[in-house]
């Protein structure tokens, strides 16, 4: 089971970290780079 406390109801500190946005070609470069790395 997934719980998100996005509103902060529970006053638990966070323990994790949820992507919400992604820069798309700063990531699909960054992929192409790490895997030229391999092959």
């Amino acid at each position: 089971m997934t719980v998100v406390d996005y509103y902060f109801l529970t006053g638990n500190q966070p323990n994790t970290t949820v992507l919400l946005d992604i820069d798309r070609e700063g990531f699909v470069d960054l992929l192409a780079e790490r895997l030229a790395f391999y092959g």
